[in-house]
């Protein structure tokens, strides 16, 4: 991986997303049940406005267009888990978060995408 201030961002906040669910999850067994809204809202997550305030200079990279397109798969998945806590399904949302879940793998491609862009933009800038 690059040492891009992107990527540096990227993963700094995909990290505090998975921490904020992890710690929603555990919250869930005392009824203390509250996500941060960056958590389920793309839009509203550091990451989400990243993107979209760069849209201008790097929406025309495929990889900006790749980042996106998994980063809102990543919220569309991670609100379906805080949904199976909703109605009482906490096993099954720790088992969406397993290692090598769908989900587990998601994350990863989306660090790959963010790496991937980091590289895109410096390529561009030289």
């Amino acid at each position: 991986m690059t040492d891009d201030p992107v990527l540096r961002f990227a993963l700094a906040t995909h990290t505090q997303t998975i921490r904020a669910l992890v710690e929603y999850l555990d919250a869930s067994q005392q009824d203390t049940t509250t996500l941060p809204r960056f958590a389920v809202d793309p839009a509203t997550c550091s990451l989400g406005r990243w993107l979209e305030r760069n849209r201008a200079s790097h929406g025309t990279l495929p990889a900006y267009l790749s980042a996106h397109e998994l980063h809102s798969e990543f919220h569309r998945c991670l609100n379906d888990i805080v949904g199976l806590v909703r109605s009482g399904k906490r096993a099954d949302a720790l088992e969406r978060l397993r290692a090598g879940s769908a989900f587990s793998r998601l994350s990863r491609r989306l660090l790959l995408a963010f790496d991937e862009l980091a590289e895109a933009i410096e390529r561009r800038e030289i």
